[in-house]
């Protein structure tokens, strides 16, 4: 990752107006870069007819924050014909971006350490059900408030959920399938914060057709309303209600090339959030992002 350069364009008279656009003075961060090299192993290992162990380790050397290791362990059981029971644990991490890094060059990496039980078969005929219970714990977790000069890191947030996913498979390559999560707060080391951006309940639906050359997916995502953060006196957010968007071509500018779009936020909705801060003047919201479009092109070798 590398900064090739750091500088903001804008005027106060006309700020909507690009052509007036001017060089602003002040302090931004020297151009730098950093290198993150990884290895990772992985093995398989039969515990018998049915049992299977899956063990895997990752280690990162970053050229700031050093060296990190990411164990993660499976342990997968074949119940019956029709049902398959997973046992999980894992750790990885989030190292800080440009911005963060600018704001504390003391600041460390987010750890997160996760425990998983899925279980995952079929209730009827092309009909997938998963079910998934998780404990979650996030060490370091990067912060920023009102009464907090920039980015630090702030101890641990502890937090438990369930999820429950459906697949409903139609001919012609057709899918429709919901999801439905639901999490809580277990402790925190630095209350009072919110957790990290995840709503306490979100509901994802869509549907999805695969054919030889055009593949389209539409799904939406409906959450329960936000809280805000303690010392703000406002109503609870609204939840959101988004709905987003994929089609991919294959077989685009040649037999291997690959042509994927991405919309996000597909109407445009406009939503506010409350700041996730502390503090008795952090009041202030933080705007929903509008749509946005990407488009990707891969080819195969």
């Amino acid at each position: 990752i590398r900064l090739l350069e750091s500088a903001v364009y804008g005027s106060y008279d006309f700020p909507d107006d690009p052509t007036h656009r001017v060089f602003l003075p002040g302090w931004y961060p020297t151009p730098e870069r950093f290198v993150n090299k990884s290895l990772s192993i992985q093995d398989d290992f039969r515990l018998g007819p049915k049992t299977k162990l899956v063990l895997s380790l990752r280690m990162d050397d970053h050229s700031l924050f050093g060296s990190t290791w990411s164990p993660h362990l499976g342990l997968i059981h074949r119940l019956n014909d029709g049902w398959t029971g997973k046992l999980l644990f894992g750790q990885a991490f989030r190292n800080p971006n440009f911005y963060e890094i600018t704001s504390n060059r003391d600041i460390n990496r987010e750890k997160i350490q996760s425990t998983e039980l899925q279980f995952i078969g079929e209730l009827g005929r092309n009909l997938i059900a998963k079910i998934n219970f998780f404990i979650n714990e996030i060490k370091d977790r990067i912060s920023s408030s009102a009464i907090i000069a920039g980015f630090q890191n702030i101890g641990k947030t502890g937090y438990d959920g369930m999820e429950i996913e459906l697949k409903k498979r139609f001919p012609g390559d057709q899918e429709v399938f919901a999801n439905f999560s639901v999490f809580r707060l277990r402790s925190e080391s630095s209350p009072p914060e919110l957790a990290p951006g995840v709503p306490q309940n979100r509901l994802n639906a869509g549907y999805s057709i695969h054919g030889p050359v055009w593949h389209f997916c539409l799904w939406g995502s409906i959450t329960s309303g936000l809280p805000v953060n303690w010392a703000d006196m406002r109503p609870p957010e609204p939840g959101l209600a988004l709905a987003h968007m994929t089609i991919q071509k294959n077989k685009f500018l040649g037999e291997k090339g690959r042509l994927l779009i991405r919309v996000r936020n597909l109407f445009n909705r406009y939503y506010e959030f409350a700041s996730p801060g502390k503090g008795s003047s952090n009041a202030d919201g933080l705007p929903q992002t509008g749509r946005e479009i990407s488009a990707e092109y891969s080819l195969d070798f």
